[in-house]
């Protein structure tokens, strides 16, 4: 025992004495190590077989050695993940730190590959989601960037990662310094009259904040409190009408007097239009839309200039649109091009729209086409100017018959009476045309003018002289005197007249004296006394006298 102590201890002597034997005895001890583990942490022998022994065999026993029954197959058991024996921990590259600087964090003891999620606590106990990140195979993660923003307030801030997998958390903890306060907008662009809000930090607790546009000397666009950790949180600043290009909004606190300046760009107005009609005609209303004008202005509506009085108005909406309904009439005497023109009362923009006016479209229409001299007819229109006078013309010639009508409200032709084809006109086609004062658009018709075929009869036919007689015929002018008369050798005799009915007929009419002298075949003859259409007929006497 001694011995192997001194040897053990020269051993030791030597070793220390030469550093390369040193290493030497050492690889030698690790090997012995890791031969040790491995036989006594073997796994054990399958059911049925002897284990094996560290210890010196002993004898074996004499006899006859048992047949070994066959060993049972072992079913390996699944294992979950193993949770990582480091305990899991987040460490930050600085502990201080000021507004706009960058902090690195480093994250491990977390399930390798497990998605990991990093966020920050702040004093007032809300949350801020910073991001989302991914452990490496050892379950790491390194590089993990936290931007400061302007809007946290002063003070310890609490970050924490959290593994989605395995919930295992860790925080870690860094004090945001006083510093120059700052702002961050919902929008770094806008148009004039949009509403831009901001969330602010590092001000006073309780201060107030007043929003500002490009310089400390215009107006104030409204005050803001900030909270008991010095947040403020800005809502509905209306963008001024300021001209296109960069700008920035100014957060003064009224007690830090600390100015946070955020830059801001002003965009352009590009307002357009749109009609309901693009080709209408006079007198027709428009209905205008309009896009891309300042929220809540007026915008005035003009007929071919910007000058001038407008010829109506309308409000824009939050979204910068417009809707006109019949914002403009077409004057009764355009035709050809014109433009609407829309100018928005603040922002001064401008758009127009180009159209179209079609000349008036006139129709009309008679009761009936065709008739005899006499016959009468009735009218009908639409398509002419509003209230205007409309002048129809019977035939093409100078010596055409003129009338006068009117139209209403709406263009259509105020029919109060008829209109007669005189009863001396002549058989054929006549021409019936109208025109209107303020259209100035001609529509015609055609009328047939048929040849009057007169006849008639008396009742009765024959009889002795002395005898009365009525007559009934047809084909004469409508309601036109009749004149019946007998003709002899010596000469014509007014007998009596007669009055035809709208028809141009005789209804058993007139009475008429046949003559005691009158022997014979006697002629009479029907003369209409307006169109001077004449018809003959006989009586014949017969022997003898009538008693009167």
């Amino acid at each position: 025992m001694t011995v192997g102590f001194a040897f053990r201890r020269s051993s030791l002597q030597v070793m220390l004495m030469r550093p390369k034997a040193l290493w030497i005895g050492i690889g030698l001890v690790a090997a012995g190590y890791l031969a040790w583990t491995a036989t006594h942490l073997a796994a054990p022998a399958s059911p049925g077989l002897p284990a094996a022994s560290s210890a010196t065999p002993s004898a074996m026993p004499t006899g006859t050695l048992a047949a070994s029954p066959s060993p049972t197959p072992i079913t390996p058991l699944l294992t979950p993940t193993p949770t990582p024996a480091v305990a899991p921990t987040l460490l930050l590259n600085a502990g201080r730190v000021t507004r706009r600087s960058v902090v690195v964090a480093s994250a491990m003891g977390f399930r390798a590959g497990e998605p990991l999620r990093l966020s920050l606590r702040e004093p007032n106990g809300s949350t801020v989601a910073l991001g989302t990140h991914k452990a490496d195979s050892h379950g790491e993660a390194s590089g993990l960037l936290i931007r400061v923003s302007d809007t946290w307030p002063n003070g310890i801030q609490q970050v924490k990662i959290t593994g989605l997998t395995s919930r295992r958390t860790a925080t870690a903890s860094f004090e945001l310094a006083g510093s120059p306060p700052g702002a961050a907008p919902t929008s770094y662009a806008g148009k004039p009259m949009s509403k831009v809000d901001f969330n602010g930090g590092g001000f006073s607790p309780g201060e107030s904040v007043d929003v500002y546009f490009d310089t400390l000397a215009s107006p104030v666009l409204g005050s803001f409190t900030a909270n008991q950790i010095g947040v403020v949180h800005v809502a509905g600043v209306s963008v001024p009408m300021a001209a296109p290009g960069q700008h920035a909004f100014l957060l003064v606190g009224r007690r830090s007097r600390a100015p946070v300046r955020v830059p801001f760009s002003v965009l352009a107005f590009s307002p357009w239009l749109g009609l309901s009609s693009y080709t209408p005609q006079p007198e027709q209303t428009i209905d205008v839309t309009g896009h891309d004008f300042a929220p809540g202005e007026r915008v005035a509506i003009f007929l071919d200039s910007d000058r001038g009085w407008p010829v109506s108005q309308a409000t824009v909406d939050r979204s910068g649109t417009f809707h006109a309904h019949s914002a403009v009439e077409i004057p009764y005497d355009r035709r050809g091009k014109t433009e609407i023109v829309a100018v928005g009362t603040e922002s001064q923009t401008e758009a127009a729209a180009t159209l179209t006016v079609r000349p008036y479209t006139p129709l009309f229409a008679l009761s009936r086409y065709a008739g005899p001299p006499g016959t009468t007819f009735d009218l009908q229109g639409k398509g002419f100017a509003k209230n205007e006078d409309v002048r129809i013309r019977l035939g093409d010639s100078q010596q055409s018959l003129v009338f006068d009508f009117h139209t209403d409200g709406l263009g259509e032709l105020i029919a109060n009476r008829s209109i007669e084809i005189p009863r001396s006109m002549a058989a054929g086609k006549v021409t019936v045309s109208a025109l209107g004062n303020h259209s100035q658009v001609p529509a015609s018709v055609t009328f047939a003018v048929t040849p009057l075929s007169p006849w008639f009869v008396p009742a009765p036919a024959a009889g002795p002289a002395g005898s009365r007689v009525t007559f009934t015929g047809g084909g004469f002018a409508p309601d036109e005197t009749v004149r019946i008369a007998i003709k002899t050798d010596a000469g014509t005799m007014l007998g009596t007249t007669l009055t035809t009915d709208s028809a141009g007929a005789i209804r058993r009419g007139g009475t008429l004296l046949i003559p005691n002298a009158l022997k014979g075949r006697v002629s009479i003859e029907a003369t209409g006394a307006q169109s001077g259409a004449r018809a003959t007929a006989v009586y014949t006497v017969t022997g003898g006298t009538s008693t009167p």
